[in-house]
């Protein structure tokens, strides 16, 4: 049986068009062409595939039925072609990158930013961990953007994952707040004010256990966040505080305050994102990997 993409092509067509110089003109075949490979696809199925009804060329009902298959033998090869394409050139592709929402505001804008301008041609975007709008697709990049509360212990040999920032944890308040305008906030003074948490995959909770562990001061969480951001804008209205990475702060508004956390030594609020991959990277996610750890 002698069966290629240009039969099933015209299948598809002529079910739309039901007219032979339509589908030759789509194509840019000439219409002697067109019949050919009708008449092709009838000798190679061995029964009448198209019938010609008051000057419309329409489908029998062999030709309804091998229609949706031949629909899908066009969208897979369309995928094949693809993913060869991105194999040949690096000037299209997809990369996906799951994320929690500290690496997904605080630290990935600026990579996916300046990996953008280095490969104009690929698109670059990120999905909150939990969040399905990325998962399923043929073309997900397997890297995954972290947040970890202390370093990993990272061998020479490991090319499994790349540090992309060290940063450190603060405490964050509106700049005129009563209870934290003094040089000498103590501990204790945390536990009268508002504590606003967010949402960070658990990460925020390891520091403030272990704040309550070493201070035995038990913050006042009666607010949660949906982001970071969020949290820091409950802050900047002036009753609440909460804890951020430093660099967060750099474009912020000069109405918000930060200082070390206090009752927690420098390496107790140290956090780094990590960039982790998976083996089977697309050409277009391995071109993001290389452009990082280069």
């Amino acid at each position: 049986m002698n069966i290629n993409v240009i039969k099933f092509q015209i299948l598809v067509l002529i079910d739309r068009y039901n007219k032979v110089t339509d589908v030759a003109r789509e194509l840019q075949m000439k219409q002697p062409t067109v019949s050919f490979h009708m008449k092709s696809l009838e000798k190679d199925m061995g029964v009448p595939i198209y019938i010609a009804q008051q000057g419309r060329m329409m489908l029998t009902e062999a030709g309804k039925a091998i229609l949706p298959h031949a629909k899908q033998i066009l969208a897979l090869t369309d995928t094949v072609k693809r993913t060869v394409q991105q194999f040949s050139s690096l000037g299209q592709g997809d990369v996906l990158i799951h994320t929690d929402s500290l690496a997904a505001e605080n630290v990935l804008p600026e990579v996916m930013s300046r990996f953008a301008s280095e490969y104009p041609g690929i698109t670059v975007r990120s999905s909150l961990i939990g969040d399905s709008s990325g998962e399923g697709n043929v073309e997900d990049s397997f890297l995954l953007a972290r947040t970890e509360k202390q370093p990993l212990s990272q061998e020479p040999e490991s090319s499994d994952y790349v540090l992309l920032k060290q940063d450190q944890l603060v405490l964050v308040s509106a700049k005129d707040h009563p209870l934290l305008m003094s040089d000498s906030v103590k501990p204790s003074d945390l536990s009268q004010i508002l504590f606003v948490d967010y949402e960070s995959q658990g990460l925020l909770d390891k520091y403030t256990e272990q704040f309550t562990e070493q201070t035995n001061i038990h913050l006042w969480k009666r607010i949660s966040a949906a982001t970071p951001q969020a949290a820091l804008k409950t802050v900047s209205l002036g009753n609440a505080f909460t804890f951020l990475p430093a660099s967060m702060l750099s474009f912020t508004s000069v109405h918000i305050s930060s200082m070390p956390i206090p009752g927690l030594e420098k390496q107790d609020t140290r956090l780094c994102t990590y960039l982790y991959r998976r083996k089977d990277l697309s050409p277009a996610a391995s071109a993001f990997w290389n452009f990082i750890t280069s």
